[in-house]
């Protein structure tokens, strides 16, 4: 911006402003942190460059290839998700002792808050772009019954189902909105800390299902559009943001896994037999019916 040839003298003014302030900041900003970072610091870290870079650049990828197959090799499409998000900031036990069972419950926590959020953020925005009226562009019945069923609406849908009766597209997105607001209320941590099984709020077909019946509903020139961008971010990301590896020292596991075999009498001491000998015996073990646990 500072040299475009396209910008004004105040633009370009600005410009050199913000540049001279960015490296003021730079230059007496201290090299070393104050503080030791912790593994939940090392893992926000991590979802600030999903949020602010990959979130919006990962589906730009998608997009390119399906220009270029397009291009090269045309009617040949993907229609699976082949570039998704891994982690181990917050899983790896073998390392850190750090990481710890809560750590790891907070860090599945921060993923899943940021897909949520930034999901709903995105839905929130396409619905008020998403005006298009019921009567010249009617909604599958598919997609219809989905809206039905969904009444009585939670208080914004229903103002809005008020304010535009006509328009059922605004209304879908919102409510997923909506549930998507709702589903960020569940304790997570919490939830996977507990001994009792517990069925998430939110999983990810509730919504990749209503905005395919949506894409399939309005005209390609809009399901081509930031409609198709919103799917394939639900795809991606899910509503986890990246998976997170687990990492677990052998020993640990072997352990674990002696601890069971002696439970079930299948055998005594496998954490201190030979290294073939455990191998053998894995090997049959998996070959076998799963015992009752």
């Amino acid at each position: 911006a500072v040299n475009s040839p396209g910008g004004s003298p105040r633009e370009r003014a600005e410009a050199r402003a913000a540049l001279r302030t960015e490296v003021a900041t730079i230059w007496l900003t201290d090299r070393q942190r104050t503080v030791r970072p912790s593994v939940t610091d090392e893992v926000r870290t991590g979802l600030f460059i999903v949020e602010e870079v990959l979130w919006e650049v990962l589906p730009r990828i998608y997009a390119d290839l399906d220009a270029a197959l397009e291009r090269y090799y045309p009617g040949l499409t993907i229609r699976h998700p082949w570039l998704r998000l891994g982690s181990w900031i917050g899983g790896d036990r073998d390392g850190n002792p750090n990481v710890t069972r809560e750590v790891t419950a907070e860090t599945l926590r921060l993923h899943r808050g940021l897909a949520i959020e930034r999901h709903r953020a995105g839905l929130q925005t396409l619905s008020r772009r998403l005006s298009l009226n019921g009567r010249r562009v009617p909604p599958s019945p598919e997609l219809a019954a989905w809206l039905a069923e969904r009444r009585p609406f939670p208080p914004h849908v229903a103002y809005l189902a008020g304010r535009y009766p006509n328009e059922p597209y605004r209304l879908v997105l919102a409510q997923l909105a909506a549930d998507l607001a709702e589903a960020s209320q569940d304790d997570m941590t919490a939830r996977l800390l507990a001994t009792t099984p517990h069925k998430a709020l939110a999983r990810l077909g509730h919504f990749s299902r209503p905005l395919g019946m949506t894409a399939r509903s309005v005209p390609q020139a809009v399901a081509e559009g930031t409609l198709k961008t919103l799917r394939r971010q639900f795809d991606i990301f899910g509503l986890h943001a990246a998976r997170l590896d687990m990492r677990e020292h052998a020993g640990r596991l072997r352990s674990a896994l002696g601890e069971i075999l002696r439970a079930l009498d299948i055998y005594p001491a496998f954490e201190r037999a030979e290294g073939a000998v455990r191998r053998e015996l894995l090997i049959d073990l998996l070959a076998a019916p799963a015992p009752d646990l």
